[in-house]
């Protein structure tokens, strides 16, 4: 009976599902090349926040445990997409300083649930495919991200945290995903430095935990192939 339903689906649709963390690879790859291209409010709140739906939605659907994980996300998203449309027509500074606060906080809740989600997929999984490598990918970026909102918020509490972060121009966003890949990939080119404390802490973890990650990622992943091989030699 299940023959039929099979071949409705055609095989591109059927190799996309298999393999749903690439298509989230390459759209958190896109969105964070296209983030400096929202330089208004109106845009960053169509573009930005349409595609963190979109994209976390990829993550968190793909676990198989869609009731609760979707609608855990879509009640953090829909807080933040408020938050933001109600910042963006509300003009008291005071008020939309604690509704950025409170959009900064759900949006890092998001990140970090989906990014635990997809480390749960990978450690769960049986066996080495496309798609735990792109889990993997996609986890990592994520981080990246966790650590972007996380700067956000030691931005938002102290201003000048941060040395070389453009304020005026309402890029700050941009500067801090930026310095946060460059941190966690140890790259480091200098031209955004944390000057207060808390700021450097937090760099000098997400550069500890970056590099922890891909060593201990990668030797579970190499332990998984090679066990997975021996047992397909022993079954052979």
């Amino acid at each position: 009976m299940q023959e039929p339903k099979n071949r409705k689906i055609g095989p591109i649709r059927r190799w996309a599902q298999e393999r749903p963390f690439l298509f989230l690879t390459v759209a958190l790859l896109v969105i964070m090349m296209c983030m400096p291209l929202a330089t208004t409010k109106l845009s960053r709140l169509i573009f930005v926040e349409l595609n963190f739906l979109m994209v976390l939605g990829v993550a968190v659907s793909a676990t198989g445990n869609r009731r609760i994980y979707v609608k855990w996300a879509l009640y953090l998203w829909i807080i933040s997409a408020s938050l933001d449309v109600i910042a963006y027509f509300w003009d008291m500074p005071r008020f939309r300083e604690w509704l950025q606060l409170v959009n900064e906080l759900s949006s890092l809740t998001f990140l970090l649930g989906a990014t635990a989600f997809l480390l749960r997929f990978i450690l769960r999984a049986e066996r080495v495919n496309t798609n735990s490598v792109f889990a993997a990918t996609s986890s990592y970026i994520l981080l990246a991200l966790v650590w972007a909102y996380a700067y956000s918020l030691t931005d938002l509490f102290d201003p000048q945290a941060f040395s070389g972060i453009n304020h005026a121009a309402g890029s700050s966003r941009v500067d801090l995903v930026y310095f946060s890949v460059v941190t966690i990939t140890t790259l480091g080119y200098g031209d955004i430095s944390p000057l207060s404390p808390f700021a450097r802490m937090l760099a000098a973890v997400e550069s500890l935990v970056g590099q922890l990650y891909l060593a201990v990622l990668v030797a579970w992943l190499v332990g998984l192939t090679i066990s997975n091989r021996q047992m397909k030699k022993r079954g052979g």
